[in-house]
């Protein structure tokens, strides 16, 4: 899985194999066995180079893509993919897609009747869904160091709002707010907004 989602992630930033490579201190043909599996037991160091040079976390390297949990289940479940279709529309290609471009709000939406049909928690799938965002780069200029947003925050941000399938919407709601407003909103049930 490691290997599927760094080339996954590669793809969908527009990288090549030698690009990747040279952003991460490794050969582009490193990369080509890391993705196709050949190359297994990276090291630590390895790992945090190429999440830095994708721009996600190492989690995000580790994690369950929703085509991947909806296959897993429907093996649980001893159904297919053309089992699925006939019950909700969506083809093995869609989930496929899904998981290789940054996903639309109304993606988070179209993953209920997958995960009533599927007999899973919703909340799952948009968790793995929301592994395709993009990084936020962009921070006020106005804030110190100590309150720009790190990986840790935009997790938070992505379980804070996956119940409403409203990433993009949580963004840009919390877009200047200071460490100290951040963690108040939090506690507050996502009410304060930024500014």
């Amino acid at each position: 899985m490691l290997h599927e989602n760094i080339k996954r992630i590669r793809k969908m930033r527009g990288l090549g194999l030698n690009e990747l490579g040279r952003e991460a201190g490794v050969t582009g043909s490193y990369i080509s066995a890391i993705e196709s599996g050949k190359r297994k037991n990276l090291s630590q160091e390895v790992l945090e180079r190429i999440a830095t040079a994708l721009g996600v976390s190492i989690e995000t390297l580790y994690g369950k893509s929703v085509y991947g949990l909806v296959h897993d289940r429907l093996n649980q479940l001893e159904m297919t993919f053309d089992d699925l279709q006939k019950k909700i529309g969506a083809s093995e290609l869609y989930f496929q897609q899904l998981d290789n471009r940054v996903p639309a709000p109304w993606d988070y939406d179209n993953l209920k009747p997958v995960a009533e049909v599927l007999e899973m928690r919703v909340e799952t799938l948009q968790a793995a869904l929301a592994l395709n965002e993009p990084p936020t780069t962009h921070y006020d200029v106005n804030h110190t160091a100590s309150s720009a947003f790190s990986t840790q925050h935009v997790n938070e941000i992505a379980t804070a709002y996956l119940n409403d399938a409203r990433i993009h919407e949580a963004l840009d709601v919390t877009k200047g707010m200071t460490e100290e407003q951040f963690q108040m909103w939090l506690k507050m049930g996502n009410t304060i907004k930024g500014g």
